[in-house]
């Protein structure tokens, strides 16, 4: 059985090769893996997914949307299986289920409907009808799958790291260490996350 450590691991390396949709895969597996554990069930929940997204999205977006810090992202986005609001807009946590893991999960990465630009940190591509996201929405979800106290017992090579608000630390040291997290977001931006 592959470790929670082991596809951090395999997402960072296809993160180096730039191998962005291929990074999605095993980081996806990693946050299913994580909610199942924070919410102490033995089988995978949209639901629950999503809930755990929505409930780290105060790191997600420190870590993965540059320049921003929420904890609520509305995105105008349609898909199928997600009902917008009266806005049109689909929550970000909607986007990274349906669009991402499902669809990378049931089908392939044409089907994500995805496009990467490291300018724009999160978009629609009017001419594809495509989201636009930038690399590091990776990264924060790596950064949530690290930092989340259920995964203290993890590990992974001494080799990897990660950046948080500037914080360049070895992951094998972060593992479960969401008060670290909240010290560098306390730091940098000067809010506190209880």
């Amino acid at each position: 059985m592959i470790s929670v450590g082991q596809r951090i691991q395999e997402a960072i390396d296809h993160m180096d090769r730039g191998h962005y949709m291929l990074a999605l895969t095993p980081v996806c597996i990693a946050l299913d893996i994580t909610s199942q554990r924070h919410f102490g069930v033995d089988r995978s929940s949209g639901s629950n997914y999503k809930n755990f997204i929505q409930e780290y999205l105060w790191l997600l977006t420190f870590m993965g949307v540059p320049g921003l810090m929420c904890t609520t992202i509305r995105i105008p986005f349609s898909h199928p299986e997600v009902r917008a609001d009266a806005a049109g807009c689909i929550g970000i946590e909607d986007v990274i289920y349906h669009l991402v893991r499902c669809s990378l999960v049931h089908s392939d990465e044409r089907s994500a409907k995805v496009s990467w630009n490291q300018m724009i940190s999160l978009g629609i591509d009017n001419s594809s009808g495509n989201l636009i996201l930038n690399p590091k929405l990776i990264w924060g979800l790596i950064g949530i799958v690290v930092f989340s106290p259920v995964n203290r017992g993890e590990t992974i090579p001494d080799q990897y790291w990660l950046i948080a608000g500037g914080f360049r630390m070895f992951i094998s040291e972060l593992w479960g260490r969401i008060d670290i997290a909240k010290r560098i977001v306390k730091n940098v931006t000067n809010v506190s996350i209880p």
